[in-house]
């Protein structure tokens, strides 16, 4: 069986055996066939995607010559590269590829989370991040054909983790789940998703304040960078901070180590946070 690699260093391997494929414009060509796997794939539309409007001066004959010496380089499995009528294609499982593998393990995870199984989605999206070994599509980063899969992964890849925190928060893994998501929201410094899971859990760990203040930085760059407000998920997690909702779990108590009783409330004592969060609500 025939199995590429895409989410890192290209990676084919043949009956579980790794097959080097050295020359360029034959890791392209494979690149190129399946990113569109068990797709019919026009001899203008490879050429396009292998030397752009550089085009040699017979493109046919030339992708003919890449396609026998692919077929050379996979041995007997270079029978899944099928011609066609002015066309190719190739021809293996979807799943043989290893992008496809993450898109349908996000999909899962995802349903499994809205489903109400919010272990099983963690599992289940752990799995599909861990087929990343690398930058996706790395060498091919700058080629054309690469752009729109590189977009769509971005934004898979970003949902997933959006899924995989809101499943840590289900399962009440929120202090093991802050440190992860305040790199996250400087790696995604716009989605409003990852932001309300990062101060929702702050609250849960007790750090309701520090979830404001990190809520009012989101807040004052996104209006300075892109000149919008924040909406939907992020506005509703911070208003629940706000008014302590009931909905969202009480942050964990510290038993004193002193005979002095504990605070009844994290805002007591804070007279400068209170004015803050009473002027807000105004």
């Amino acid at each position: 069986m025939l199995k590429v690699g895409l989410l890192g260093p290209l990676e084919v391997t043949v009956d579980e055996q790794p097959v080097a494929v050295d020359a360029k414009a034959q890791r392209n060509l494979l690149a190129i066939l399946a990113l569109e796997v068990g797709n019919e794939l026009s001899l203008d539309r490879i050429s396009e995607g292998l030397w752009g409007d550089e085009l040699p001066k017979k493109p046919n004959e030339a992708l003919r010559f890449h396609i026998h010496g692919l077929r050379n380089t996979l041995g007997d499995a270079g029978e899944r590269l099928v011609t066609r009528a002015k066309a190719y294609l190739l021809d293996v499982p979807a799943d043989e590829i290893d992008l496809n593998r993450f898109y349908s393990l996000v999909s899962a995870g995802t349903g499994a989370l809205g489903g109400g199984d919010p272990a099983g989605a963690a599992s289940t999206i752990d799995a599909a991040l861990q087929l990343w070994r690398g930058t996706p599509l790395g060498e091919f980063s700058y080629d054309d054909f690469a752009q729109p899969e590189l977009r769509r992964l971005e934004e898979a890849r970003a949902l997933a983790l959006q899924s995989r925190y809101e499943a840590a928060l289900q399962l009440g893994n929120s202090a093991e789940a802050v440190s992860d998501l305040a790199g996250l929201v400087e790696e995604y410094p716009y989605r409003e998703g990852l932001w309300a899971l990062y101060i929702t859990a702050l609250h849960r760990t007790g750090r309701s304040v520090e979830a404001l203040r990190e809520a009012q930085r989101f807040r004052e760059r996104l209006v300075e960078e892109t000149g919008l407000e924040p909406s939907g998920v992020f506005l509703d997690a911070e208003n629940a901070i706000l008014l302590n909702d009931p909905g969202l779990p009480e942050p964990p108590r510290i038993t004193p180590r002193s005979s002095v009783p504990a605070p009844i409330g994290s805002l007591i004592g804070r007279d400068r946070e209170l004015g803050e969060v009473v002027r807000r609500l105004g």
